[in-house]
């Protein structure tokens, strides 16, 4: 991915919904492309699209204006480089899918669970008189 890519990436985020529920769309997307079942060429591109993910994830990490905690940032870089790593291995290796599949559901229940995380806090904070 490009710088273009990225800006591309940013604006539509911006511009369309919520970046955690793009992020959730994306991953589900790509979970489906690879639960599929596959002749080479689907494979190869599933592979691919789980790469691009996450190496879109991996620049927006990096970027200054991520305001995300340091240690999180860094645990999501380093799964990012592991399933980046892993697809491209797959891809010539004809290794499983469903180690990336755990990892991007792992990611989507996470995504999900800091969703619900604030209206929980809002609801257990004791009330002002």
């Amino acid at each position: 991915m490009d710088k273009v890519a990225v800006a591309r990436y940013q604006r539509v985020s911006e511009a369309s919904a919520p970046p955690r529920d793009i992020e959730l769309t994306a991953f589900g997307l790509v979970n489906r492309l690879l639960a599929e079942d596959q002749d080479d060429r689907r494979r190869l591109k599933a592979l691919g699209k789980n790469h691009e993910l996450w190496s879109l994830l991996v620049k927006d990490l990096a970027r200054s204006g991520n305001e995300l905690p340091a240690g999180l940032k860094q645990q999501l870089v380093a799964l990012g480089v592991w399933s980046m790593q892993y697809s491209v291995k797959a891809m010539c290796e004809r290794l499983p899918v469903e180690p990336l599949i755990e990892v991007n559901s792992n990611v989507v229940a996470g995504l999900r669970s800091q969703a619900t995380a604030p209206a929980a806090a809002r609801l257990a904070a004791p009330i002002a008189v």
